[in-house]
C-alpha cells in the first residue's frame, strides 16, 4: 500500500481518506481534477462531472468522490468538518487567495451544513519564503490591499525585491474566517525537488519557461481528499 503524506488533522477520522502525493507516487482511481485557472471560483459536486470545469477549488458531502488538486509551488489547502461530514480542496495561488478563495471555500461548504468554526484546514508542499522573491510591484499590489501585507514580505539584497511568504498569506486568510488553527506540512517544493516538483525551480534551471508554459502538460504535485 502506497503511504502518502498526511495531516495529523485530518489523519483521525476513520471515514475520511486524503493524501499529498510525493512525485513518485500515483493514485488509482485518479481523483477528479478541475481545469485550475488561478480564480476564486468553487463548485459544489453531488456527481463526478464528465469533464473538468474552470474552477480552483471544490466541496461536496457526497461519499467516494476524491476532490484533487495540482499544484507546483501554490498552496494546496484541504478542507473538513468531521460533524457535517463536508469536505474542501482548494488551490491558492497569489492571485486566487487574494481574491477570496478561501473565503468562497468555506462559504460553499456552510451551504452544506458544515461551521467554520469545526472545519479542520491542513495547507500541504508548497513554496517558501525563502524561495519567493518577487518585485516591487508585486509587493505595491498587497499594500493596496491592505498595509498589514508587509508583514508577509522580507527586503532582499536586490534592489526593490523582496521574499514573499505565499503560506503565511494563505494561512492569514483562513484564520479571517475563523480557520484558526491551520496545519502546515513544512515542506518547501522549491528546495525539496527530489520529493516535489517546482516549477519556479524548473524555471530558474532553464527546463522551462512562460513562454512555453502549458499548465496542462507541466508536471504537478497532487493532493487529494474524499469521504469514504
Amino acid at each position: 500500500m502506497i503511504s502518502f503524506l498526511q495531516s495529523k488533522n485530518l489523519s483521525h477520522f476513520s471515514n475520511l481518506e486524503h493524501g499529498f502525493l510525493k512525485k513518485d507516487q500515483a493514485l488509482s482511481p485518479s481523483p477528479y481534477f478541475l481545469h485550475q485557472i488561478h480564480s476564486n471560483k468553487i463548485i459544489t459536486l453531488t456527481s463526478l462531472p464528465s469533464t473538468p470545469i474552470d474552477a480552483d477549488g471544490m466541496v461536496t458531502n457526497t461519499p467516494h468522490i476524491a476532490l484533487g488538486l495540482k499544484t507546483a509551488d501554490c498552496v494546496p489547502v484541504l478542507l473538513f468538518d468531521p460533524e457535517a461530514n463536508v469536505i474542501g480542496a482548494l488551490h491558492a495561488g497569489w492571485k486566487g487567495a487574494r481574491l477570496d478563495i478561501c473565503k468562497n471555500c468555506i462559504t460553499e461548504m456552510e451551504k452544506l451544513g458544515a461551521k467554520r468554526h469545526r472545519i479542520l484546514a491542513a495547507l500541504g508542499p508548497s513554496i517558501a519564503q525563502e524561495s519567493y522573491e518577487v518585485g516591487p510591484e508585486f509587493r505595491k499590489d498587497f499594500l493596496e490591499e491592505s498595509s498589514a501585507n508587509d508583514v508577509f514580505f522580507i527586503p532582499t539584497s536586490k534592489k526593490d525585491h523582496f521574499l514573499f511568504d505565499l503560506k503565511g498569506y494563505v494561512i492569514r486568510k483562513l484564520q479571517e474566517e475563523k480557520i484558526l488553527n491551520p496545519e502546515i506540512l513544512p515542506f518547501n517544493t522549491y528546495t525539496s525537488t527530489h520529493l516535489f516538483h517546482s516549477y519556479r525551480k524548473a524555471t530558474h534551471e532553464g527546463l522551462t519557461s512562460q513562454k512555453d508554459y502549458n499548465p496542462e502538460k507541466k508536471p504537478n504535485n497532487i493532493s487529494f481528499i474524499k469521504l469514504k
